[in-house]
């Protein structure tokens, strides 16, 4: 238990240090980056509140590439960890405006929107953006189990 509390110790410190430099240097390259990091500590610490707001602060702090995308992602698993489904679909819908069929995250983005949809009660939602998934990536490796979802929600056997 000895090494879970210098963990958890550890964390705790890295979050304070993330603070005092975005605070101290919230003007510079590095801010979006430091508030994303910051993001992920508070998110593994269950602050998601903190978290979403690290996020959000990378996104304003004019985070770009690959950090504005996890950042924005990162909204989105905060308001989902919080079963406020409504909140996550909107945050997933922004992100996947975003991104294009041909970005690294745009796979990703697609099913953390359909989960939502699903979770949130929108089944017919679901199956559309699971269904646009395999039209606009065809050649998914996921495609049995987007498959397997888009049937079970049609409460089909898949």
């Amino acid at each position: 238990m000895a090494s879970s509390w210098s963990f958890h110790q550890a964390r705790q410190r890295a979050i304070a240090s993330l603070q005092q430099v975005l605070a101290q240097h919230g003007r510079t390259a590095a801010a979006p980056v430091a508030a994303y990091q910051l993001g992920n500590l508070q998110y593994q610490s269950g602050d998601y509140a903190a978290a979403r707001g690290a996020y959000e602060l990378a996104l304003a702090k004019g985070a770009s590439g690959s950090v504005r995308t996890l950042a924005a992602s990162g909204v989105g698993y905060t308001w989902e960890a919080q079963k406020n489904y409504a909140n996550a679909v909107t945050a997933y819908e922004a992100l996947v405006r975003q991104e294009s069929p041909k970005q690294f995250f745009f796979e990703e983005a697609l099913l953390d929107l359909a989960r939502v949809q699903a979770l949130a009660g929108k089944p017919t939602d679901a199956v559309a953006t699971y269904e646009r998934l395999l039209k606009d990536m065809p050649d998914t490796r996921r495609a049995p189990d987007v498959r397997a979802k888009i049937a079970e929600l049609q409460g089909k056997r898949p």
